[in-house]
């Protein structure tokens, strides 16, 4: 037999958990992280993936305020109320109880990707999973996952080296019961995480004794030898648990789930580890009934706790991460395997939908919003969803591109095909080859400055200002554009002295973001 078969269609697919403060900790070895170690400008880079089961209502989420009142025709029983929600824009804002992201907004460290979905969705909550877990299309059965497509390529002796000199900790952890499968490589999952220990207990002994006769004995030999392995990577963990302090204060109150996982995440980057990917999870997102508590007042109930315990985590998560000293090289990402739908149903809930926003967060994004606001008609019944803007795995490609750096040829070979690189991160390699030459002068300016570029083709082209922080200023020009040079005045007259960024949108969707400083 196979020692990748036997390991791949065994019951064992991890190794034995420790706790701290209180959640099970399950280890997950990530070559994808061994590869990115070794680029110089990406090796410090960690990511911290926080999954919300169920499919969340991204319209009670991130609210449409220009499509009010037809939002309010298709879920009169559960909306927010338009007074409460809070703005991120005028026409757009969170749900009341997000205050912690809306102050990462406010802090220029908060960016939402709108409307992300995948084409022909499957609104089985298993099969999206999968497909969100394995960036393949709805068509495609794929059993790898993105990130572990690229953890066999890089290292196809795992887990045999591991730990080693050079990679001492664990490369991955998964906080909580589960564990990603975005780390399932074509013939094992790249990890080891175990729900109880009692069951193996006698594999964890000497690799070269007791051992049965034939396949059997030198299958039984290799499982002993995974288990010691990934001892060494829970004294790892814990030493730095133990090592790690941090600001109690930041995390009273929050005793949530998500809370909890990132709290230890936090603590062991305090502590020290090495471990570049850290996956964290929040359920319940399922909200076909009591979605709300109240139909006098929406903005209470079970998705609002949900949206509170995310909110509230995420931002103790970024002021921790900052008192710690790692904000630039700490980026979260959230993602759900669909949204609801827009019309509510008689219970006070939502059923399965398509598309729905993404959150990132961090201090080396480009914070704004990605993506326009959907379109909500007047006469929306239960078969109709959201549009699709982005595809998911264009949110996945970017982080894989522009945050851990990854080469063109690996990243098809992870994501199967190219997909779009969007500007999330201040460092960005997305390339449209629809404009060109884009410049501000003068800059720094007084009363006026001209934005000049050059368009491929005919365009819809939008161009907005937003101070530092990514507060929304200004819209300063909105035309259908011929290909051309164009060279475009704004007048700067009500604008106070300052520096501010300057973003072009062409067909609705982000291309750049220039930086122009105002001297009065």
């Amino acid at each position: 037999m196979d020692r990748r078969k036997f390991i791949k269609t065994s019951s064992l697919v991890a190794a034995t958990p420790i706790v701290i403060g209180g959640m099970n900790i399950s280890v997950n070895a990530s070559p994808l992280l061994d590869n990115l170690a070794k680029k110089a400008n990406a090796e410090d880079k960690i990511l911290v993936l926080i999954q919300l089961v169920g499919g969340n209502d991204g319209l009670n989420t991130l609210i449409p305020i220009d499509q009010y009142s037809n939002l309010y025709k298709a879920r009169p029983n559960i909306i927010i109320d338009e007074t409460k929600v809070l703005k991120l824009r005028d026409n757009l804002g969170l749900h009341p109880v997000m205050t912690g992201m809306k102050s990462l907004w406010d802090e220029g460290k908060l960016a939402v990707v709108q409307n992300v979905s995948y084409p022909y969705q499957n609104f089985s909550h298993f099969r999206s999973t999968d497909i969100w877990t394995s960036a393949s299309d709805s068509n495609k059965y794929v059993n790898s996952g993105w990130i572990g497509r690229y953890l066999n390529n890089l290292h196809p002796e795992f887990p045999e080296n591991y730990p080693n000199s050079e990679y001492t900790d664990p490369l991955s952890i998964t906080i909580g019961s589960i564990v990603s499968q975005t780390c399932q490589g074509p013939v094992f999952t790249m990890g080891m995480s175990l729900n109880s220990s009692s069951n193996f207990i006698d594999l964890n002994s000497n690799p070269e004794t007791d051992l049965p006769a034939g396949d059997v004995g030198e299958e039984v030999k290799y499982l002993r030898t995974v288990l010691l392995q990934t001892e060494e990577y829970l004294d790892v963990i814990q030493s730095a648990a133990s090592k790690g302090n941090i600001n109690e204060s930041l995390w009273t109150n929050l005793t949530d789930q998500l809370s909890n996982q990132l709290k230890i995440v936090a603590q062991l980057l305090a502590g020290g580890i090495k471990t570049k990917i850290f996956v964290c999870s929040l359920g319940g997102f399922d909200t076909h009934s009591a979605q709300i508590q109240d139909t006098q007042d929406t903005t209470l109930g079970f998705h609002a706790n949900l949206l509170a315990n995310l909110s509230n985590a995420t931002y103790a998560f970024q002021k921790q991460i900052e008192e710690i000293g790692l904000q630039d090289k700490v980026v979260g990402m959230t993602f759900s395997e669909f949204g609801r739908r827009i019309i509510s149903n008689d219970s006070n809930g939502t059923d399965h939908g398509s598309a729905a926003p993404m959150f990132l967060f961090g201090s080396n994004l480009n914070p704004g919003i990605y993506g326009s606001n959907p379109t909500i008609d007047s006469k929306v019944d239960a078969s109709v969803n959201l549009e699709m803007e982005y595809d998911f795995r264009d949110v996945y490609s970017s982080v894989l591109k522009d945050w851990f750096e990854v080469s063109n040829s690996q990243l098809n070979d992870v994501m199967f095909k190219e997909f779009e690189i969007l500007p999330i991160f201040k460092t960005t390699s997305s390339v449209n080859n629809n404009i060109a030459n884009e410049k501000l002068y003068p800059n720094p300016a007084y009363n006026k400055t001209i934005i000049s570029f050059n368009l491929q083709k005919p365009s819809g082209v939008s161009i907005s200002i937003y101070d530092i922080n990514g507060q929304f200023v200004a819209n300063v020009f909105k035309s259908y554009l011929s290909n051309s040079n164009h060279q475009i005045e704004i007048d700067l007259s009500r604008i106070i002295t300052g520096t501010y960024l300057v973003s072009l949108e062409l067909d609705g969707k982000l291309q750049k973001t220039l930086q122009l400083k105002v001297n009065k």
